[in-house]
């Protein structure tokens, strides 16, 4: 038997637990290594995280805007808002008045709607990202003064309540010389005797029906002498003949001074021309202001457009 120990190294070698044997110091020392290596690679190497990809169609609202050439979101501010707004309030108003030419009064209805898409439209494309009260005041307050001047515009021109232009001094001028000539003296003592002369319409059997629809045909005529009944022509023309040079000249003092009244021109016994087209403005004004509330159609018309100009405005629409 031999004398080493069976457990010993001699007997075996080494020591089987020994470090030396399986080299536990150098393996320690490699896996600390294989560690260093793997946490500077892992570190070094460290991938990107993938961008994330936005769906389409939920672009945020801040992004949905139109932007400037420096990529930022719209916004122009209250003098933006006032800027666009006023032209198209300025637009729309012009529309309402051309309109008015028309004499329809569903055009005007229509008119006064669109002002409101219009003016609060444009307030939120220069309001941008920019939402509430404000621009949505903005494009309220500029519809109301655009749809009251659109309306006043449109009774101005409008055939049924609107103002003819006023008269050149040259024109009454020429309207004048022709109401001072024979014909025009005998068509005035046509109108403001003869045709008031009961007992002489009486004799001849003549009605105030017949006078009133012989006007409404011949009224537009040039000749004078036609828009008269033939009758009556002939009296006047005789009661003129009648009179003496001194009371022709009187007459005829009576009929310019009738005429420049009717067509505004001042002279001492007249109504000025500035005062006559005033009070025709003012109450066109007031026929203007009492459209746009006459009826249950017509407030609800007007109203609805102003709101819709504030919804738009303040980007109540399309939230």
């Amino acid at each position: 038997m031999p004398d080493d120990d069976p457990f010993g190294g001699d007997a075996f070698g080494d020591d089987p637990y020994s470090n030396d044997l399986y080299g536990a110091d150098s393996y320690g020392d490699d896996l600390d290594s294989y560690d260093d290596g793997y946490e500077d690679t892992y570190t070094s190497s460290k991938p990107a995280l993938p961008s994330r990809k936005k769906k389409s169609g939920t672009t945020s609202r801040s992004e949905s805007g139109v932007k400037n050439s420096g990529d930022q979101p719209r916004n122009q501010g209250f003098l933006g808002w006032l800027l666009y707004g006023s032209l198209a309030g300025v637009i729309a108003a012009i529309i309402h008045t051309v309109l008015g030419y028309t004499d329809i009064f569903l055009l005007a209805l229509l008119a006064t709607f669109l002002t409101g898409s219009m003016v609060g439209g444009a307030v939120r494309f220069s309001a941008g990202i920019n939402d509430g009260w404000g621009p949505g005041l903005t494009a309220a307050a500029i519809a109301i003064v655009s749809i009251v001047g659109g309306r006043i515009g449109s009774c101005y021109v409008s055939p049924t309540y609107g103002l003819d232009m006023p008269l050149s001094e040259e024109e009454v001028d020429a309207l004048i010389a022709e109401g001072l000539s024979e014909k025009g003296m005998v068509g005035y003592i046509a109108e403001n005797e003869v045709e008031y002369d009961d007992d002489w319409l009486q004799s001849k059997g003549i009605t105030d029906d017949n006078i009133y629809d012989h006007w409404e045909e011949y009224a537009e005529v040039v000749d004078i002498q036609q828009r008269y009944l033939p009758q009556v022509w002939e009296e006047s023309t005789r009661r003129w003949n009648s009179l003496t040079e001194e009371q022709k000249a009187k007459k005829r003092q009576e009929q310019e001074l009738d005429l420049r009244a009717l067509n505004g021109f001042e002279t001492d016994e007249s109504v000025g021309r500035e005062q006559v087209q005033t009070f025709r403005l003012l109450l066109v004004v007031g026929i203007a202001l009492i459209s746009l509330f006459l009826g249950v159609g017509t407030i609800f018309c007007t109203c609805s457009s102003i709101w819709g100009a504030f919804k738009l405005g303040a980007g109540m629409a399309s939230s």
